[in-house]
């Protein structure tokens, strides 16, 4: 049987990952996402940011899907998580 490849634990400090037997078990650190959020949504980083896609409303539309943004109902106004 092969030996076991090493577990990159160091993506973006995004993932943790813990040997369980045979399996590798990965969890996301929420804490790290919310802070790279604020760090790349800073209202001066959006504009890094929509460089890399011109639809600037899917990129909302994610944000909001994955948790890091909320909108009002309309969808007229976003807001980071925690800036509430």
């Amino acid at each position: 049987m092969p030996a076991a490849r090493p577990v990159d634990t160091t993506l973006l400090g995004l993932v943790e990952a813990r040997a369980d037997g045979r399996y590798n078990v990965y969890s996301l650190d929420r804490d790290a996402l919310q802070r790279m959020a604020r760090e790349h949504l800073a209202e001066e980083a959006l504009p890094r940011l929509a460089r890399f896609n011109d639809d600037t409303a899917c990129l909302r539309c994610s944000l909001v899907g994955f948790g890091c943004v909320r909108s009002d109902r309309d969808g007229g106004r976003h807001w980071l998580v925690g800036n509430e």
